[in-house]
């Protein structure tokens, strides 16, 4: 009993650490921040599928492309790294090339910390040539993609579950890697930018028109601070 007291303990402590801020930077003042938390969502057929933290070395976790906007942020591998990322409050179409192109339309008030969660299948092996079986799993499970998903201020407004007891330590843990708009030099590369960017225009513009679900991070979802002790 003791044992799983202490275990109880631990938990809270992270969840209670997380959700007040501690561990994120906090944004210069009049200005907003937002953070890009990457994990994996462990495969299979029950309807609650559970947030992991995989402990092996060799992970499924391809470079994608991040976009605030018109600037690009760069292209980013986000196993074992939180992303952060400063700007101007106010309205922001935040969007990710990993294959796919995935948005996330965001309204932020200034001087507040907003949480996106980026997940992806986990299968407890290498990924490496997959089977039927799994391929059917990642089908039916990530229909739409890697997807950007935000979260609120207790940490429970998706349809993962274990988000607290694994987010929250990964987030004190984890490397914190700042986006910043990435100035290209490379001709090849700015015309591969700007083509992508017009592809990216064409599908926004056609999802809005036909009515798509966009995910959207609302003013009201920032996280929680702890004015005391939250670092710079």
């Amino acid at each position: 009993m003791k044992a799983k007291g202490l275990f109880l303990a631990l938990i809270f402590f992270f969840v209670s650490l997380c959700i007040s801020a501690q561990v994120f930077k906090t944004p210069k003042e009049g200005r907003s921040m937002v953070y890009f938390i990457w994990t994996h969502i462990k495969l299979s057929h029950e309807k609650d599928l559970k947030v992991v933290k995989p402990d092996l070395g060799l992970e499924f976790s391809p470079m994608v492309q991040f976009f605030d906007g018109d600037k690009y942020l760069g292209k980013k591998n986000c196993y074992d790294n939180i992303l952060y990322y400063e700007c101007e409050p106010g309205t922001h179409k935040f969007w990710i090339y990993g294959g796919l192109l995935k948005y996330l339309d965001s309204e932020l008030l200034p001087n507040q910390i907003y949480v996106v969660f980026i997940p992806l299948p986990y299968l407890g092996t290498f990924l490496g040539g997959f089977s039927g079986y799994y391929k059917e799993l990642i089908n039916e499970k990530f229909s739409n993609g890697v997807e950007l998903i935000p979260i609120n201020k207790d940490f429970d407004s998706f349809k993962y579950v274990g988000a607290k007891a694994v987010l929250c330590p990964l987030i004190e843990k984890d490397k914190h890697i700042e986006l910043q708009e990435s100035i290209l030099t490379s001709k090849q590369k700015k015309k591969k930018i700007a083509e992508l960017r017009r592809k990216s225009d064409i599908l926004y513009n056609h999802m809005m028109k036909y009515g798509d679900p966009i995910s959207y991070l609302s003013p009201e979802m920032y996280i929680k601070q702890d004015s005391t002790d939250s670092p710079k």
